[in-house]
């Protein structure tokens, strides 16, 4: 049932929290976001300047940088 329950958290993370942050930097100054982002990157193993170039390159329609 934790494993559940930890899965759950990662995926709505994942597709909500990282999600939204990704469109719309939850603070004013960039050094907070900075931090949130290195904090969900840790938090979900997947560094955050990946999902976002990988995340806009999905809605330009096209394909993700990979460096």
């Amino acid at each position: 049932m934790t494993a559940l329950a930890f899965a759950i958290v990662v995926w709505w993370s994942s597709n909500t929290v990282a999600h939204l942050f990704v469109h719309r930097p939850f603070f004013r100054r960039r050094s907070s976001n900075r931090l949130f982002a290195l904090a969900i990157s840790v938090a979900l193993g997947i560094p955050q300047t990946l999902w976002r170039d990988r995340h806009l390159a999905h809605h330009a329609g096209v394909a993700p940088r990979l460096s």
